[in-house]
């Protein structure tokens, strides 16, 4: 162990989303990582009440916001949330590919770590006329951009089903990639539920603690939604005493803008996850180290090697 101080030196109560506990800890910063949970010297030194994980919406689209990405990130950032899972399908519709980049370089102008899943059903249905199309040598360019991390979510399920060499072209794009395959499953069940499981890694559209069973038996993620349009939270949350809830996300998916400034965005969700009766370091962990995993994402922890993305409260 070095002699020298550390930049910052960060005492309280550890919200640790790894081993699901509340512990008394040091947490030793320098040059922008967490290098160790124990007392060092430091040049600077806080004391606090909880650390928690900066917390992450796993899945969410900007563009309902009515507002940049920057702006965005000005409204959430102060209450705790310091990334986004972030689909720009609405942007894509209007401007396609290009729309895409122009989002991804907006996100160099905020402190939120604006994570991007590339657009995969623009337009949505054959009877859209947004102004663009993102077909699968689109997808397939746009997923080599760094801050990607995911296909958005695929709302074709017919053509999933079907077989439809488009759609399968784009989910093999990422698999070769290693990437996440982001699901929009409304309703899907059965035999269906079951060939849609073999493509795509999680769901958000539940709407019953039932649909979301058994979709997370399926093997999927099951994200908990609850936004400005769909408000899927209580009726979702008894899912917490079915399966284990590591494999459960917080997701707002459309934010209006009043929302937003008024009562925050995943922070709220996790709040009211809490007013609803789910233990407070599960409702952490749903919006931080399990969406964290879902992308393989280095932050939503707090533990030696990951970036000192902390929350103090």
């Amino acid at each position: 162990m070095s002699s020298e101080p550390v930049d910052l030196l960060v005492r309280g109560t550890l919200v640790n989303v790894n081993t699901g506990d509340l512990e008394d800890r040091a947490i030793a910063v320098d040059d922008g990582e967490i290098v160790a949970l124990e007392e060092r010297p430091a040049d600077q030194e806080i004391e606090t009440g909880y650390v928690t994980p900066g917390l992450i919406d796993a899945h969410m689209h900007v563009e309902s916001s009515m507002v940049t990405l920057p702006r965005y990130g000005a409204a959430v950032v102060p209450k705790g949330v310091t990334s986004v899972i972030h689909d720009p399908h609405e942007i894509a519709n209007v401007l396609g590919a290009d729309g895409v980049r122009s989002l991804i370089a907006d996100a160099a102008h905020t402190p939120l770590k604006a994570r991007i899943t590339v657009p995969s059903s623009v337009p949505a249905s054959g009877l859209q006329d947004g102004g663009a199309t993102v077909d699968a040598a689109d997808v397939a360019a746009l997923l080599e951009e760094e801050v990607v991390t995911a296909l958005g979510e695929v709302m074709n399920v017919p053509g999933v089903l079907a077989g439809d060499e488009e759609v399968h072209a784009k989910i093999e794009a990422a698999r070769e990639r290693g990437l996440t395959v982001d699901g929009h499953a409304p309703r899907v069940t059965g035999s269906d539920l079951q060939e849609v499981a073999r493509y795509l890694d999680n769901d958000h559209e539940s709407i019953s603690t039932a649909e979301a069973l058994e979709k997370a038996e399926a093997g999927m993620r099951v994200y908990l939604r609850e936004g400005s349009a769909s408000k899927n939270l209580e009726d979702l949350v008894a899912l917490v005493d079915e399966v284990d809830t590591r494999r459960l996300s917080l997701c707002t998916d459309d934010r209006d803008v009043v929302d937003l400034v008024e009562r925050g965005g995943v922070d709220f969700v996790v709040k009211k996850a809490m007013d609803l009766g789910v233990d407070p370091v599960e409702a952490v962990q749903m919006a931080t180290l399990n969406t964290a995993e879902s992308y393989g994402l280095p932050f939503g922890r707090v533990e030696p090697g990951a970036p000192a993305d902390l929350v103090l409260l």
